[in-house]
């Protein structure tokens, strides 16, 4: 029973790890998406957000975790709500 228990958590964890990651790379499309609508380089982007070109870089390609309080700093410089870079395409489309 044990080992059932650890191989549901081990499932789990997986899924759990790449729902993380999709949702990283939905954010990080949505800031390369608007940033390239507003035609701003990701230095630009940088300077209004107050971080680094490198970190912009990371987060359009959800290669790191960003926390609520930079995801609105970002929508703030990209001057759009917080939540839309939250959300896939298909949801817009909706």
């Amino acid at each position: 029973m044990h080992s059932l228990v650890a191989s549901m958590a081990q499932h789990t964890k997986g899924y759990n790890k790449k729902r993380h990651q999709a949702m990283l790379n939905i954010v990080g499309a949505n800031i390369l998406r608007v940033r390239t609508e507003r035609k701003l380089s990701q230095e630009k982007l940088g300077e209004l957000a107050e971080v680094e070109k490198k970190m912009i870089f990371n987060y359009e390609h959800g290669l790191v975790d960003i926390s609520v309080s930079m995801l609105t700093i970002i929508a703030e410089a990209l001057e759009i709500e917080a939540y839309t870079l939250l959300m896939s395409y298909s949801e817009k489309q909706s």
